[in-house]
């Protein structure tokens, strides 16, 4: 016969109490009681941010974490990130020299914050080590000159020597000096699973993120960032007063901003309309799994109400894109594991979350006005932050406004805008399908340029008052059954005012004359001279004379045009006894633009061809018996397409 056992009791973190007890664990470091009814509490009694060690003792461990616009602080109280700037996250007198500092800047909605950064302030080295979106890691600072040697040459003077470089990110790239030569400690660090030590700071890098740990005597700090969760690792022999979000804070934003890494109006507040995609009543359930099995063999060391309560705050507000749903159970996990180091098997199943830890965008780099989440095609992207894209988008433009120029046009695009609209910028060009956007790296802005010299296939026109170059930016024609990018047709014309006529005068033995003109987008300086010879090296002098009949040739030239396109064209010239172009006595040598027909002597060469045209005639007199005479002359700037520029040969 089988022997028979009652089975009833208590059940928590895989131990069995009998009901109607009260024990005290030192496994887990509590007082627990099992009433009648079969049901478990416990009461702990390690003190705040300590942890059972469980064999009765608790030692300071404790973890704050920052998920989507909630931090959860070392206390396990939960706080929501109001706006975009930057916070002081951790510092405390018992870690000297150790600040923690976090920003938050917007993504999809204007109202919800996200963590972007996370930065490491080691004061006594004055560095910064900052932990960037794409498991990017930047090391910056400030040492001081010291005057060693380099290959005979002061490292004051090498510093001097443009090796200080202010980055994108408003750090100064820097170079120390030491007995053993020149030192690089600026710019992003190459950071892999093996660990590598930077100013006495671990610096490793996994699948699913960087981890930065300072060891201390007393204490050893970790700091994990995934590009959405952030976990700040703190244990020690003893405890540790510690301030800011995470510690101490009396939750006043003001106090807690570090106005070092805010920018200007981050403290401005928005409100959008509710996401009407959002489901809050299953949101509330599915975040509410973390009270069920297997997350249970957690509980006893990690309380799960701080979680459960920040994955509801986010996922009612925020809807469940870029890796943020799951990443909420996994901090979760992740504080039961470094604190506990007890491991939750099969969530990831039940929960429907991907089979393994990976931060969602490693190794991808996005702009300031970008953050890198999941597009509408399901990969990852570069997509534009709502505050920055909002302007843009209430004016259903790509970018900036064209410039024009007399010699240029120019148009910058986000790769960010162009892609919410399906659009390829590598497809994009202008009407010469050879010219096509060049992108910025560092900006991920793209920009389409054509000229007077490069025209980019741009079709110039003109008439009495404008010159037009008419160009575009778009797709090319697709000659296939489907496509998978939208269209794009986008007008890509300059227009300008036709610049005025201007008129020029020497005195026959005073050349060369030199005037400068601005006339609207214009701005180019003209010149004449007169010559004795047909390849016009000599002038004409007073000294050498001029005697009657000799032929005289009169170049124009033109300066600051900028391109081929542009053509001068001498559209009159006549000669007067005095310096007034309305002088008493006029003979005229050219006629609109063509030689005065009654004076054979008279040959014009390269007008309307380029920018610079001359004519000559032969030596003549008033019968005034003055021996003076005044040139005058009348030019046009036009474009040198089809009819609309006069040409004589």
């Amino acid at each position: 016969m089988g022997i028979i056992r009652d089975m009833s009791g208590c059940r928590m973190a895989g131990f069995v109490y009998m009901t109607n007890t009260t024990v005290s664990d030192p496994y887990l470091c509590s007082t627990v009681t099992c009433d009648v009814n079969g049901v478990a509490t416990a009461v702990r009694e390690c003190p705040p941010m300590h942890h059972c060690q469980g064999n009765g003792s608790c030692t300071f461990n404790t973890m704050c974490t920052l998920t989507g616009s909630t931090v959860i602080d070392f206390t396990g109280r939960v706080h929501t990130i109001p706006d975009r700037c930057g916070y002081n996250l951790m510092t405390s007198d018992n870690i000297p020299n150790v600040r923690i500092h976090g920003v938050f800047w917007e993504r999809r909605r204007k109202d919800v914050s996200f963590l972007d950064h996370v930065i490491l302030h080691l004061d006594s080295q004055d560095v910064q080590i900052r932990l960037l979106q794409g498991g990017r890691v930047k090391v910056s600072g400030h040492q001081g000159f010291r005057n060693v040697m380099i290959h005979n040459i002061p490292c004051s003077i090498q510093i001097r020597s443009n090796l200080w470089i202010m980055d994108n990110d408003g750090f100064l790239n820097y170079n120390v000096c030491s007995s053993n030569g020149l030192k690089i400690n600026g710019g992003l660090q190459e950071v892999h699973a093996t660990a590598k030590v930077v100013h006495n700071v671990e610096l490793s890098k996994s699948q699913s993120g960087v981890t930065a740990k300072i060891f201390d005597s007393n204490y050893t700090l970790s700091v994990f960032f995934d590009g959405n969760t952030a976990q700040i690792h703190l244990m020690g022999k003893n405890g540790a007063v510690v301030d800011g979000l995470c510690g101490n804070s009396s939750l006043d934003f003001n106090h807690e901003r570090v106005a070092e890494h805010s920018v200007a109006g981050c403290e401005e507040r928005y409100e959008e309309a509710d996401d009407l995609t959002i489901n809050c009543k299953a949101t509330t359930e599915w975040c509410h799994l973390m009270w069920q099995d297997p997350f249970t063999q957690c509980h006893v060391h990690i309380n799960p109400e701080p979680f459960v309560s920040a994955c509801v705050n986010n996922l009612s507000r925020y809807p469940a894109l870029d890796g943020l749903k799951c990443d909420l159970m996994e901090a979760y996990v992740r504080a039961c594991h470094d604190q506990s180091n007890v491991s939750i098997d099969g969530w990831r199943s039940m929960a429907k979350c991907e089979a393994g830890p990976q931060a969602l965008c490693q190794d991808k780099y996005c702009s300031k006005h970008e953050f890198c989440g999941e597009g509408y095609d399901g990969e990852t992207h570069c997509l534009c932050r709502a505050i920055f894209a909002s302007n843009y988008r209430s004016m259903d433009t790509f970018g900036e406004p064209m410039v024009c120029s007399h010699s240029s046009a120019s148009m910058d695009m986000f790769c960010c805008l162009l892609a919410e609209k399906g659009i390829d910028y590598t497809k994009l060009h202008l009407n010469d399908e050879r010219c096509k956007g060049v992108i910025d790296n560092e900006t991920h802005m793209v920009k389409f340029n054509f000229s007077r010299d490069t025209t980019c296939g741009a079709v110039i026109k003109a008439n009495n008052t404008k010159i037009s170059y008419q160009n575009i930016i778009a797709t090319p024609n697709i000659s296939t059954v489907v496509t998978r990018s939208n269209k794009l047709l986008m007008d890509f014309s300059c227009h300008f005012d036709q610049p005025d006529l201007e008129g020029m005068a020497i005195r026959m033995i005073d050349s060369p004359v030199i005037k400068h003109f601005t006339s609207g987008e214009w701005n180019y300086t003209l010149t004449m001279a007169a010559y004795t010879d047909p390849d016009r090296t000599r002038l004409v002098e007073l000294s050498s004379g001029i005697r009657l009949n000799q032929k005289i040739w009169v170049e124009i030239k033109a300066y600051g045009l900028g391109g081929s396109a542009i053509s001068l064209v001498t559209e009159s010239c006549w000669a007067t006894n005095q310096s007034a172009s309305n002088g008493s006595l006029r003979y005229d040598l050219i006629i609109a633009g063509c030689p005065n027909p009654a004076d054979e002597t008279i040959q014009i060469e390269g007008n309307g061809e380029g920018t610079s045209n001359y004519f000559s005639f032969n030596a003549f007199k008033f019968l005034d018996n003055n021996n003076e005479m005044f040139l005058h002359c009348r030019v046009e700037l036009c474009v040198q397409q089809g009819d609309s520029c006069i040409r004589v040969t």
